[in-house]
């Protein structure tokens, strides 16, 4: 499975496969910022790592 990547506004980063990213963002997002996000959201906010 490709690496994708996300750096939340804050500063946060998160790196793996993409059912990691999307656990990790929606988990920092709802405990650090009360947010909610979904699984299309993170999605569209993730890049692919070179080389992953």
């Amino acid at each position: 499975m490709a690496q994708q990547a996300v750096r939340c506004f804050c500063g946060f980063h998160v790196q793996g496969d993409e059912d990691h990213v999307v656990a990790a963002l929606i988990g920092h997002a709802l405990g650090f910022h009360q947010m909610t996000l979904n699984r299309e959201q993170v999605l569209a906010m993730a890049e692919p790592v070179a080389g992953g």
